[in-house]
């Protein structure tokens, strides 16, 4: 495992073993503990990073004392901070499971850019990459959607995602390293969880080797997509022309690309229009010069060749 672990740092490029310092977040549980004893053992400089979310009352309390020990029982930087997580949820608007991550992310790099660490570090693995496919395809998605947790994200790694879920299980059992089990993972009313515990085995039983399946499909799908962006990228300066602030889109130029849809979406959700109101925008592509569309930050004028797109001063999104 530790060799492993090794070797996929420096083949994904991950970061410098022997120089960078990592955050590590850690929730207590089985694949952060085993994060966490791997880079200790492979001589990887760390802090420890932990948030209690407050949603498992004293069970939420225990996690964070467990990871504060295990802390002190390796000697590194300990961080710790709490939410109220279901008041922010509710404030923003979101989800819990969703507050929660922003949350969290957004505090693990202020403790990193505030205490001289150049990445963060989770303990995601290939089956949570299995899960995550699953949840986009079953919600729905574009190619970006199918291919699984990167590696790397800017600052944010993910050394564990060579192993599977069973290897990290295995790896603590040799070890006999104490971990925490967060209760609410047996709960089927969580997306991920009831993907994981009702939808995973019974694919495996119709694929015993699953696992490997997905990720010979994870290298497939992100080939797929690096060529797609070639593609986006070779039709937009076919169909662009950029004057100013103003954004002029070549109508028929995009209804000749060979996948005219998506190179519409390509260019415009970057200015914030929903995929909905892109298709609505292209099937009345044909229509008189004059219609105008908007998005939260900014207007569509039909010209008489050209889509152009402006800022616009008010953030009122019409229908």
């Amino acid at each position: 495992m530790l060799s492993n672990f090794i070797t996929y740092i420096q083949q994904q490029e991950l970061f410098r073993l022997s120089r960078d310092r990592v955050l590590i977040a850690v929730s207590g549980g089985m694949d952060s503990v085993a994060l966490v004893q791997l880079c200790k053992k492979a001589g990887v400089k760390f802090g420890i990073a932990h948030c209690n979310f407050q949603l498992r009352d004293k069970e939420s309390d225990a996690d964070a004392q467990f990871v504060q020990d295990l802390a002190t029982q390796m000697d590194v930087p300990f961080y710790q901070v709490s939410f109220e997580t279901k008041k922010e949820a509710v404030l923003a608007k979101k989800s819990i499971q969703v507050a929660a991550r922003d949350l969290r992310y957004e505090w693990l790099e202020g403790i990193r850019a505030t205490n001289d660490y150049q990445y963060i570090a989770v303990g995601h693995h290939h089956n949570d990459s299995i899960e995550t496919l699953l949840i986009n395809l079953t919600m729905g998605c574009g190619i970006r959607g199918l291919h699984g947790i990167l590696p790397k994200n800017g600052l944010l790694i993910r050394p564990l995602l060579f192993s599977t879920r069973a290897d990290i299980e295995a790896y603590i059992q040799e070890h006999n390293f104490d971990y925490r089990e967060d209760s609410s993972n047996s709960s089927t009313k969580y997306t991920r969880n009831a993907l994981r515990h009702l939808v995973v085995p019974q694919l495996q039983r119709i694929n015993p080797d699953l696992e490997q399946t997905f990720e010979e499909n994870f290298l497939r799908f992100r080939e797929t997509e690096a060529l797609y962006d070639y593609a986006i990228e070779h039709l937009k300066k076919e169909t662009l022309t950029q004057k100013g602030n103003t954004l002029w889109i070549h109508i028929e130029g995009v209804a000749k690309a060979p996948s005219p849809l998506s190179l519409l979406y390509e260019i415009l959700q970057a200015y914030q229009f929903k995929s909905s109101k892109i298709q609505y925008i292209y099937k009345r592509r044909n229509e008189e010069s004059g219609a105008l569309y908007t998005s939260k930050t900014h207007q569509l004028l039909r010209d008489r060749s050209h889509w152009i797109v402006s800022p616009i001063s008010d953030n009122k999104e019409t229908k």
